[in-house]
């Protein structure tokens, strides 16, 4: 279980922890309580959004959803495991979804990779202009 899903935001007076998580010795203080805060009220925003989406376009691919909506595919899988919004997501659209998942880690891969090399580069040229020290010290 994640953090986030152990606490009722219900119980919160959200405008006070608004102000609160704005404060930066209060967001160090207690940084999982503000990112699960923020997490729980981007949560209510989309779905406010998408109940609002589908109330007009009833039947929606999950696809749709997302493309019309903006709201990201994580928050609405998630929104969909918690039974908060109701969109069947047709073998299509998961191919669809797989499909993007796959693309993107393979990106975040490729970055990764290249953010390292770049950063062995330097420390192989910082070490060359550094030299050897036998006899000196610094």
């Amino acid at each position: 279980m994640r953090f986030d899903d152990e606490i009722n935001f219900d119980n919160y007076d959200k405008e006070r922890l608004r102000e609160q998580i704005q404060n930066p010795l209060f967001r160090a203080a207690n940084k999982k309580l503000c990112l699960a805060f923020e997490q729980y009220e981007a949560e209510e925003q989309a779905v406010v959004v998408v109940r609002e989406f589908l109330r007009e376009n009833q039947g929606a691919s999950f696809l749709k959803v997302i493309e019309s909506t903006g709201v990201e595919i994580a928050i609405l899988e998630k929104l969909i495991d918690k039974g908060r919004v109701e969109i069947d997501i047709s073998p299509k659209d998961q191919a669809v979804l797989e499909r993007i998942k796959h693309e993107f880690a393979n990106d975040i891969e490729a970055v990764t990779l290249e953010l390292v090399k770049k950063q062995r580069e330097k420390q192989a040229q910082n070490s060359e202009h550094n030299g050897p020290r036998m006899y000196t010290s610094r």
